[in-house]
Parts: C-alpha cells; sequence; structure tokens
C-alpha cells in the first residue's frame, strides 16, 4: 500500500543540485530524503517528473485517517489518549529539527492516526510548505493561516522551534477541547477545561503563550511532567 501525491508543476518550490549535473528537484523531496525514514513522520519512497505534475510515491499505513477526521468521528479525546499521540507529534518534531527541517504546518490536517490499535501511532505528513533553517528567523509566513504564532503578526519574523510549539499546543488544545483554536479569544479569555489535569494544564500554557522567547523548547517539552 502506497499513497500518491501528484502536484501541478507550476506550484511546485524547486532546488538546484549538483550531482554530475544540475537537476531540478521538488523542495518537498529534498527535505523528505534529508529527514529519511523516521518514526512518526511519513516516508518518500519515490518521486517522478512528468511534463505537468511531480508525482510522489508515498508511504500510506494500512487503517488510517486524518486526525481532524478522526476527532469528528469520535469527540473530544481524554487525557490519556492524547498524551500518547502528543508525545510521538513531539518527538517526530524533535526529529525535523536535528535534520535542520521546519515543517511549518503543523495542524491536524497533516496528521496520520491510525484507527486499528488501542494505542494508536500517529505520523506527519505533508511537507509542502515545509523548509531548512531551524536556528535564523523565518520573515514570510508560509502555511495555514490560522495557525501563524503570534510573532507573525507582531513583527513579521517567526523562527522554526517557537512556531513548531505553538502549532504543537494548537494541536493538543482542539483534540482535548474538541473545538477550534482561536487566538484571539484564548488570549482574551483564556480558556483551558479547569478539568484537565493540573499538569496537562501547564504544558498547554507553555506551549500557546503569546511571547515567543517565553514558549517551552522541544526539549522542555518532552521532560515535561505531563509524560512522567
Amino acid at each position: 500500500m502506497v499513497a500518491i501525491k501528484i502536484i501541478p508543476k507550476r506550484t511546485v518550490r524547486t532546488c538546484y543540485f549538483l550531482d554530475g549535473n544540475y537537476l531540478e528537484v521538488p523542495f518537498e523531496v529534498i527535505l523528505m530524503q534529508k529527514i529519511g525514514q523516521r518514526k512518526g513522520i511519513i516516508s518518500l519512497y519515490d518521486w517522478y517528473n512528468l511534463d505537468q505534475e511531480i508525482v510522489l510515491v508515498l508511504e500510506r499505513p494500512v487503517a488510517c485517517m486524518e486526525l481532524f477526521a478522526f476527532i469528528l468521528e469520535n469527540g473530544q479525546m481524554d487525557e490519556a489518549q492524547a498524551k500518547n499521540i502528543f508525545k510521538q507529534l513531539v518527538d517526530a518534531a524533535v526529529t525535523m529539527n536535528a535534520a535542520n527541517v521546519f515543517h511549518r504546518d503543523i495542524k491536524m490536517e497533516n496528521v496520520l492516526i491510525d484507527t486499528t490499535s488501542e494505542v494508536p501511532r500517529v505520523w506527519i505528513i505533508d511537507l509542502g510548505n515545509g523548509c531548512f533553517g531551524t536556528a535564523l528567523p523565518h520573515k514570510n509566513f508560509i502555511g495555514t493561516s490560522g495557525f501563524a504564532p503570534p510573532e507573525v503578526a507582531a513583527c513579521g519574523e517567526y523562527k522554526a522551534t517557537p512556531t513548531t510549539v505553538w502549532q504543537l499546543g494548537i494541536l493538543l488544545y482542539e483534540i482535548l477541547h474538541c473545538a477550534r483554536f482561536e487566538s484571539e479569544d484564548f488570549f482574551l479569555e483564556r480558556e483551558i477545561d479547569s478539568r484537565l489535569s493540573h499538569t496537562c494544564q501547564d504544558l498547554l500554557s507553555a506551549c500557546l503563550t503569546r511571547d515567543p522567547d517565553a514558549r517551552a523548547t522541544l526539549s522542555q517539552l518532552q521532560q515535561h511532567p505531563w509524560f512522567h
């Protein structure tokens, strides 16, 4: 079983790599090749450069669905299930960060979840908006506008780790509240469900902080008491 992703060439960002000759390679392919076949991130098996389109041949886990569709079908997750899923996503984000890859568009629609297991696996998909560079600030936000961190509007630049943590925080908020996250409403009313454990509330607050310098790091998320 594989997944086939067909991308019109007019929409494809490309790189030129010297490998005996200059080759025009889709940026998404370069990012996935850089990451390799790693746990928690969908793998690229092959790709084809056709006349009008690029075709990617991707790993397709059996019996899986988008996390967004899963939540719509099953409703709000309990903390135990959310904890398992979130830990996998944080570990996958650390893997991408170690490869100097910045996804830029982590959201429920870009996560697949296994529907056959009591302890389901998840995979991050779609690096079409991704880039290299996890240290220096980025100027132009590419991704889903509703998931852009507050600093994009505040100062016109953003960094990889604080943005990734922000987007992971939104994802965790949505699966635990079964509701879409709205930045301004959140900052005005600070609506984290008080029925959640104190450590879970603390982790959400650490992710969803307006100041990117005060946000948790990926390493701090991995070590957070909620997981231990």
